[in-house]
């Protein structure tokens, strides 16, 4: 199981970030056994592209980690590429190297791409979610594509994942959290530890777009441990390069893993 959510932060004037989250946690279908350590966010170190995927573990994350490293290398975009031609790119890698894939016949995946259109105020953001499924009316498997449109609030735009709770948070976040970015992740976070779906957990992961510059990947403070990517880390120096958040999505110091002396304290939401 895969618990994904996407969603902008929307200010007094205009959209000003884009995030993805998801859950740590694969469960083996034969063995039904976990492994809380699973990379399910990928974020691009040089355009403003990210990504996330649910389903069907092994081709998804094959396929996105290289296409990760195209991106930090600058092998996949050229500069002038529009948002709408990297999202194609994307979509074409995918579906290319599908074509041989041994088990393509019986797997099930979603992936979320999200981008940005321009800079600073006049900055858009887009998501498009790609599927590989079972097509109702040729019992064959096929690809969906479809651009999800924005909402103009701080809230949930959309959820993808394979546990009931999915269509739930779909239906009613939207409308019952209180139009923040911080609310969305701590309602987030609070639903993957809880007993509601026991094929979701570990630590959160996030990425996110924000009106300048490429995609951000987060470290998280989580049970007083460092974690990015879903991987406990020991401290480094490095450290100092990403931003760190927490589960109520404070702004902390990678060192001390507390919130961060001059960053805005924020209440829980349950």
């Amino acid at each position: 199981m895969t618990s994904v959510a996407a969603w902008g932060g929307v200010d007094s004037r205009k959209p000003s970030s884009f995030y993805f989250a998801s859950d740590s946690r694969i469960t083996s279908v034969s063995t039904k056994r976990v492994w809380d350590r699973a990379k399910k966010l990928f974020a691009s170190g040089t355009s403003p592209d990210i990504l996330g995927y649910c389903g069907d573990v092994l081709y998804p994350v094959q396929l996105l980690g290289v296409i990760e490293a195209l991106m930090n290398r600058g092998l996949l975009f050229e500069p002038a590429d529009s948002a709408e031609l990297r999202h194609s790119k994307i979509f074409d890698l995918l579906r290319q190297s599908l074509d041989d894939y041994p088990h393509k016949r019986s797997i099930d995946f979603q992936v979320l791409h999200a981008t940005r259109v321009g800079h600073g105020q006049h900055s858009l953001f887009k998501l498009w979610e790609m599927k590989w499924a079972l097509s109702a009316a040729s019992g064959e498997r096929r690809w969906y594509e479809v651009e999800i449109p924005p909402r103009t609030r701080s809230v949930l735009t959309y959820a993808i994942g394979s546990g009931p709770e999915i269509g739930r948070w779909n239906e009613s976040w939207p409308g019952t959290l209180e139009g923040t970015s911080r609310s969305v992740f701590h309602e987030f976070c609070a639903e993957i530890a809880g007993p509601g779906d026991p094929s979701s957990g570990g630590a959160p992961q996030l990425v996110g777009l924000y009106n300048q510059g490429p995609a951000r990947l987060f470290g998280i403070i989580h049970q007083n441990q460092r974690f990015v990517s879903g991987v406990g880390l020991p401290y480094s120096a490095g450290f100092e390069s990403l931003d760190w958040r927490n589960e109520l999505f404070e702004r902390c110091d990678p060192t001390t893993m507390r919130i961060l002396a001059n960053a805005q304290r924020q209440p829980k939401t349950r």
